[in-house]
């Protein structure tokens, strides 16, 4: 997108998704930066490393210290992806409309219950990880 140096008159429309972060309704939509699939498997490797150590030894909080760095630069990239995308849109159009989703709820465990256990769990819980990695809470 463009940055105008006049006063935007303009007013858009923003849907949310999983596959486009944003679809505007210009047409135009952004990808997702996805952070924390792209350092998952990093994060889970440093993780088991962590479990083999004695607890509260040197090398156990040297550990949990590199655990840390790599949950901050997941935070860290997505807090600045987001900022730059509603700076950008923020000074292009006076007007924006954003999708009020139910986070809470498109993110409940498909678990269910002892009496009755849940359906597609796994595949629930994939789309769960996916939908709170997008930041659509703090974009909005």
């Amino acid at each position: 997108m463009e940055k105008s140096k006049t006063m935007a008159t303009s007013s858009i429309g923003i849907d949310m998704s999983i596959n486009k972060f944003v679809a505007m309704s210009n047409g135009e939509y952004v990808n997702p930066a996805n952070m924390f699939r792209k350092l998952e498997k990093r994060l889970a490797k440093e993780q088991r490393k962590l479990s083999r150590k004695k607890k509260f030894s040197n090398n156990f909080d040297k550990q949990k210290k590199r655990i840390q760095h790599i949950h901050s630069k997941i935070a860290n990239s997505r807090l600045d992806f987001l900022h730059k995308l509603s700076t950008t849109l923020s000074k292009n159009h006076a007007l924006i409309a954003v999708e009020a989703l139910k986070i809470k709820n498109m993110s409940k465990s498909a678990k269910g219950n002892i009496a009755e256990y849940g359906r597609d769990v796994k595949a629930k819980s994939g789309l769960n990880k996916s939908i709170l990695d997008q930041g659509w809470g703090i974009f909005r």
